[in-house]
């Protein structure tokens, strides 16, 4: 697979660079979706809520072999920027009334 060139300086890949708190965002997600009221889950909603709680954080970069030096959010700053992140989209959805329902495994 080629190396998108939005990510090459200099011969260089960037691509390894990554905000430490996206997995930890997308397990809390996984954790708080069955607990969001007015929240229906279609994609649109998922990554909106997604986005919006990662804005919502302190963004910690690093790269493969770097050593840290600063102290990552705690969990409870993590879980309670995805509460409120699911409660922001599922008062405000962006989709039409009737959104799409996410895709199932018997669909494929």
């Amino acid at each position: 697979m080629t190396k998108p060139k939005a990510y090459i300086i200099n011969g260089l890949s960037l691509e390894d660079i990554r905000n430490r708190n996206e997995p930890r965002v997308v397990q809390v997600l996984r954790e708080e979706l069955p607990n969001a009221r007015n929240f229906c889950g279609c994609r649109l909603c998922v990554e909106d809520a997604y986005a919006s709680a990662m804005n919502h954080i302190t963004p910690h970069y690093s790269q493969t072999g770097s050593i840290v030096l600063r102290r990552d959010p705690g969990d409870e700053e993590i879980r309670k920027q995805v509460v409120e992140a699911l409660a922001r989209v599922g008062a405000h959805p962006k989709h039409p009334a009737e959104p799409v329902p996410l895709p199932t495994s018997s669909n494929f």
